[in-house]
């Protein structure tokens, strides 16, 4: 039998022993070094533009073109501009995350609701995948729980016996018993798959936004042709590394336990005889599920209780932090000189 408590869960999850190891360092580290060799090429990337640029303003003074000149004005600043932000970007990296480990490590040790070690260097990516495998857990440990109580409570009552046309031995009762676990175990299906795509998605925005799409951003901000896009880049990168991760942070923060679902305790339950295979057997099962009707009946119903519950901490809460995520790209795009209605336009086009 499956025991769900909070502690049996995360001792076997693979994520206290990773908070253990004070992954926020590792990773600080490991960002530091990815920045160390992208800077050189953004600061070359740069000086190669406002090389080209100042040329081309040679080239306008030269010949006296008016409009060629105000465009190579409006491009020093733009390069100028470009500069700032990856000056703002290296000080963001190197002090900002520490800021962020401290807010992080702050509001776990005041509020509490995850099984962490030490809420010191707490990296924000760490405190949102505990979160979100926290609700796995608690997702799996009742699917697991329902299927093996309903594989005897089906099986008893799908048992009929014909004697001159009648069946005296049927266990029609237990329908509606069986039909709820089915609907149960459906809705947590959708959910532990919503779940398992907000872990990945996690992981890949830690692995992929200031290693790829910061740098590249950058550099394609850099040239006048690829700004828009390279605006985007910058954007996208700062909103899944730094706001998507704080939004679950926020979430613990205001909800407090975050395995609040799993405090059934299933350990109570009597143990259900096997099926046996024997015609027998098969009815003591089918009477021990009958003796035992109300107290499985009161489980079944208390976690079809917890899964909305579940419902609200491993789909909304995380949809809420998607939501500020894409409404922080959407807001800062601009800022950065992309143009999400251009952008939307070209990719219809090469659709």
């Amino acid at each position: 039998m499956a025991d769900p408590t909070a502690l049996s869960m995360f001792a076997h999850s693979g994520i206290l022993p990773l908070l253990q190891s004070n992954p926020g360092l590792v990773a600080m580290n490991a960002l530091h070094s990815s920045m160390t060799s992208w800077e050189p090429i953004i600061i070359l990337a740069t000086f190669a533009t406002f090389l080209m640029v100042t040329g081309l303003y040679m080239f306008a003074f030269m010949f006296n073109l008016q409009s060629l000149k105000q465009w190579c004005k409006s491009e020093f600043a733009q390069v100028f501009v470009t500069f700032l932000i990856a000056i703002f970007l290296i000080a963001l990296v190197a002090v900002g995350m520490n800021a962020a480990m401290g807010f992080t490590g702050t509001v776990i040790s005041q509020v509490g609701g995850l099984p962490v070690a030490s809420a010191a260097n707490l990296w924000p990516f760490d405190i949102a995948k505990t979160y979100v495998n926290a609700t796995l857990d608690c997702s799996t440990s009742i699917y697991r729980w329902i299927y093996h109580v309903n594989g005897f409570v089906e099986f008893s009552e799908s048992i009929n016996m014909d004697v001159g046309g009648i069946e005296p031995a049927q266990a029609w009762y237990l329908s509606g018993l069986v039909g709820m676990f089915h609907i149960t175990e459906n809705r947590l299906t959708y959910v532990m798959f919503i779940e398992y795509g907000f872990y990945r998605l996690l992981e890949f925005f830690e692995a992929t936004m200031f290693t790829f799409f910061l740098p590249v951003g950058l550099i394609l901000r850099t040239f006048p042709l690829t700004r828009g896009v390279g605006g985007f880049f910058i954007a996208l990168a700062i909103g899944g590394y730094i706001v998507f991760p704080l939004s679950f942070v926020a979430i613990v923060a205001l909800q407090g336990n975050a395995t609040s679902a799993c405090t059934i305790n299933f350990a109570t339950l009597p143990g259900v005889q096997t099926c046996g295979d024997s015609l027998s057997d098969a009815y003591m099962t089918q009477d021990y599920v009958r003796q035992n009707m109300s107290t499985i009946s009161a489980y079944a119903q208390e976690a079809a209780n917890k899964v909305a519950v579940i419902y609200l901490q491993a789909v909304f809460y995380p949809l809420v932090a998607m939501i500020m995520f894409f409404t922080f790209v959407r807001q800062t795009s601009s800022l950065m000189g992309a143009d999400l209605a251009e952008l939307g336009t070209g990719f219809v086009k090469i659709i």
